[in-house]
């Protein structure tokens, strides 16, 4: 058998280089394709703190939740408008967060959420449980009966606390939707009315009105009345200001459509506009 002695010189050198230079790299995990990187586990964590920074927040604005402890930490917190929300960071740390309107009746001025944040996984908690009341103001109120105390938290007489009053009433706001248009583009960048529209096109669809609205938007193609439609109603919970604006494209099947919009939750009037997709 024949040995080419060069090839074999130059293995052996190969070889005797890379053993200790890789022996030195303790600690240092070797990754290869499809091979994960090893990362350090962070310290499980302890929640001691948790607020909500302002406690009064206008519907819309951010806030600021602050949660205080050490070590690594997934929180859920319980925001109190039936939604839930993870954080997951190095305690102590800071999470930004709003509240709209869309869990609050439009006649409603204000809303006082209690939020509560829980540990999870390996993260423990730290003493009593996170509780923190935020106020949340409606802007733009549809209208108000008699209006309630605006003091957010009750205390008695002996108590050396003192009552938080509330942000002032903002007025009523009626609000009643006018009408209904659909417009396309034209190749110079102009809006014009919508009456045919080509299958695949973009159409825009604008309600007008006073005040703000939570609204349904219903889509009906006329010639199959009575049977399953191709487009499902949609529909908005949060307070919106006029003018209201969509973007829709025409898809399959062709044929003349209705959009019908209505007010909801103290907001009036309805409109619709027929437009016919080829």
């Amino acid at each position: 058998m024949n040995i080419n002695l060069k090839l074999l010189t130059i293995a052996l050198l190969t070889i005797g280089v890379s053993t200790p230079l890789l022996a030195q790299q303790t600690g240092n995990p070797i990754t290869r394709p499809g091979t994960p990187v090893l990362v350090k586990p962070s310290k499980p964590g302890k929640l001691d703190g948790f607020l909500a920074v302002p406690a009064e927040v206008d519907a819309g604005q951010p806030l600021t939740f602050k949660f205080g402890g050490t070590g690594h930490c997934k929180i859920s917190v319980n925001t109190g408008n039936a939604l839930v929300t993870e954080f997951e960071g190095e305690l102590p740390f800071n999470a930004p967060y709003i509240y709209t309107t869309a869990s609050m009746s439009s006649f409603e001025s204000f809303k006082v959420y209690t939020a509560n944040a829980t540990p999870q996984d390996t993260c423990k908690l730290s003493g009593a449980p996170k509780f923190m009341d935020v106020r949340v103001n409606n802007p733009t109120p549809q209208g108000l009966a008699t209006p309630p105390s605006t003091a957010i938290f009750t205390v008695d007489s002996n108590s050396a606390l003192t009552v938080k009053g509330g942000k002032p009433y903002a007025p009523a706001v009626p609000a009643t939707i006018k009408s209904i248009v659909l417009t396309t583009t034209t190749a110079t960048g102009t809006p014009k009315v919508a009456n045919t529209i080509a299958i695949g096109a973009p159409m825009t669809l604008t309600v007008n009105g006073t005040g703000v609205c939570k609204y349904s938007l219903d889509i009906v193609k006329l010639e199959n009345l009575g049977a399953p439609q191709p487009h499902l109603m949609r529909s908005s919970s949060l307070q919106t200001p006029f003018p209201i604006t969509e973007t829709i494209w025409a898809t399959t099947p062709a044929g003349t459509y209705t959009f019908t919009v209505a007010g909801k939750d103290g907001c009036t009037g309805t409109g619709d506009v027929t437009v016919t997709a080829k």
